[in-house]
């Protein structure tokens, strides 16, 4: 896994998509609960979900433990598929959501990879694929997080 984290990295594609009526990113407040991360094979998910948490603190994103302290809760997911000889896809989605339990949006992440690559310890894989998300997990829970805002104001706002 160690030698195929550059090499996966390099080719890993992310698509990103918004709810369509969120606002441009924003100062905001914040605060997500990290799931446990579902499907991986081997440590991946117990990899993939401290990667996405340690990525997430270097944005200085606020994270919390209970779910019911949060305004957005993130949720990962991993599938593999054979594909050709020898070769599986690999995606890995993750999922925002907002405290109704609703997707505001996701990330999504798909790689051919060499069967089985990923069957033992992550390691530096886990990482660059938490790297690679969390640009656009960060402009995703701006954008969902200054949307929220917006409503409260409207809610708060006196009618004429």
């Amino acid at each position: 896994a160690r030698r195929a984290a550059p090499r996966i990295a390099t080719i890993l594609q992310t698509q990103v998509a918004y709810s369509p009526e969120a606002p441009g990113p924003t100062e905001n407040d914040a605060r997500v609960r990290v799931l446990s991360v579902e499907g991986a094979p081997g440590d991946g998910n117990r990899s993939l979900t401290i990667a996405m948490k340690a990525a997430l603190r270097r944005a200085n994103v606020t994270m919390v433990q209970d779910v019911a302290d949060a305004t957005l809760v993130l949720a990962g997911g991993v599938s593999t598929s054979p594909v050709a000889k020898g070769n599986e896809e690999i995606k890995i989605d993750w999922k925002v959501l907002d405290v109704a339990e609703r997707e505001v949006g996701n990330i999504a992440q798909a790689n051919v990879i060499k069967a089985g690559s990923l069957s033992g310890a992550w390691g530096d894989v886990a990482r660059l694929v938490a790297d690679g998300a969390v640009d656009g997990l960060l402009e995703l829970i701006e954008r969902t997080e200054a949307q929220r805002a917006a409503d409260a104001e409207n809610t708060n706002s006196p009618t004429e």
